[in-house]
């Protein structure tokens, strides 16, 4: 069916449906007032099940009420998606929420016959995202097609109309900025910008300030060196940042937390409104030494940059991390729990002989064990690299890649992806090794939102 039909179709039911009173009733499907009150209910548990899981974003809840069907079609502001599309979108879009809340101004439910209803709804929406925004939208304008296959009610049709609103939301009242600068900037840190190209930036803290030096490397030489200040402003409770290059141009930004994992910066002329910022630059925290740099430039994003707080003493020793892997692989040892879901849990369990790291993991979800393999990693002479192949019940074995990038963090990709650049991997892990008994994991796939979970050492092997 053409997008045309599906909009003409959908305006021959709204003339149905305002040219009759109540119901529609067809030569097959009439339907009784008891009928009616049942089919309403029906309708309007399932209707209540999709407004849940919206507010929970909780996608498995929300999905299960659309129809898997060729014929399905959402359309959301003039564009229109089939069912993949739809479910695809939505499940990205829950990944970066916190929660919804919808507050009901008008509903109806329009029954055409036994097995067609029509919903319409107008509503308000507040969306709270994680990184420290929220969406309001504010009408809200819903039209969904509820068809009845078997005992079940799905969502055939459905059409949203939206007028969002972004709300910056006002962390700095509930964040200390100078405390999380001095977790979060300080140290050194370097990112890949382009081909033999390395950015660092080495941070310190100087008691009233920060100043920190910075430079692109390529081939061994140095250039377009700069030197910074960093100064608390009380009044706007954000920091101040001036630049100056070596060769005199200067620059100066406004840098603040939305979020504890979220760091914003906007030219200093943008301070009192940074939404109207024509060039942004955005810092999201994988973990304390990990993070994703996103510059965006009149409202479209341009750049993005993976970045890593590296030890300091390590910064002028770039073959550290080839000569120290096998000594390094000992602080993975032992056993691990880390809580993955919703009274989900999963073990690790890994063993360290020579040269050899083997791990044994199981996903245990209320007592009973869900899921469970193995991974072998063996260290690789010539790319002071560990290969490892995994192997569980679930999914055929595959191969992956392990190595320290510093004493303290641990990189994993996918052996298919060894000459993509970070960006471009279809899966990476990320470990930091906060203390010896505890390890961040930050899982980045493909088109997701990084998800982090914490594990910490136990004795139970």
């Amino acid at each position: 069916m053409k997008p045309k039909e599906i909009i003409r179709n959908l305006f021959l039911i709204w003339v149905l449906i305002t040219s009759t009173s109540f119901c529609y009733a067809s030569t097959n499907g009439s339907v009784s007032g008891k009928e009616i009150d049942k089919i309403k209910t029906e309708v309007k548990n399932v209707v209540n099940n999709l407004i849940t899981g919206c507010e929970q974003a909780n996608f498995d809840i929300a999905a299960a009420v659309f129809d898997n069907s060729p014929d399905f079609r959402y359309i959301l502001n003039g564009n229109i998606f089939g069912y993949d599309d739809m479910l695809k979108g939505v499940n990205s879009m829950f990944k970066t929420m916190i929660d919804q809340k919808y507050t009901f101004l008008d509903e109806k439910y329009t029954i055409l016959d036994k097995w067609t209803v029509l919903y319409t709804a107008k509503a308000k929406c507040t969306m709270n995202f994680k990184d420290g925004h929220s969406t309001v939208s504010d009408p809200e304008a819903m039209f969904m097609l509820f068809k009845k296959a078997g005992d079940k009610w799905k969502i055939i049709y459905a059409v949203e109309s939206t007028v969002d609103k972004t709300i910056e939301k006002k962390y700095a009242e509930n964040l200390n900025q100078i405390e999380l600068f001095k977790q979060r900037i300080t140290g050194v840190w370097k990112c890949e910008t382009g081909k033999d190209t390395i950015f660092t930036w080495d941070c310190k803290d100087n008691g009233n300030a920060f100043e920190a030096d910075s430079w692109y490397e390529s081939n061994g030489k140095r250039f377009r060196k700069s030197k910074s200040v960093i100064v608390y402003d009380k009044n706007s409770d954000k920091y101040i940042w001036t630049r100056v290059f070596n060769k005199g141009y200067t620059d100066a930004y406004a840098w603040w937390f939305t979020s504890p994992n979220v760091l914003e910066s906007v030219p200093i002329s943008n301070i009192t409104n940074p939404s109207s910022a024509y060039f942004r630059m955005r810092f999201e925290y994988l973990s304390p030494n990990s993070l994703k740099q996103i510059i965006t430039v009149d409202n479209k994003v341009v750049d993005i940059f993976n970045v890593q707080r590296i030890d300091r003493n390590e910064q002028n020793d770039p073959s550290f991390a080839a000569t120290n892997q096998r000594e390094l692989l000992k602080l993975l040892s032992g056993s691990w729990k880390g809580e993955i879901g919703k009274d989900t849990f999963e073990i690790w369990n890994n063993k360290i002989t020579d040269n050899r790291l083997e791990i044994n993991y199981k996903d245990i979800t209320k007592g009973k064990v869900v899921s469970e393999g193995r991974t072998f990693f063996i260290y690789d002479r010539d790319t002071h690299k560990f290969i490892g192949s995994k192997i569980t019940k679930m999914k055929d074995p595959y191969s992956v890649i392990m190595w320290f990038t510093s004493k303290n963090t641990v990189e994993i990709i996918k052996f298919k992806d060894v000459n993509n650049t970070p960006e471009n991997c279809s899966v990476r892990v990320l470990l930091d090794l906060t203390n010896p008994n505890k390890i961040i994991r930050t899982f980045i796939g493909e088109g997701l939102s990084p998800l982090v979970t914490n594990y910490n050492r136990i004795n139970v092997k």
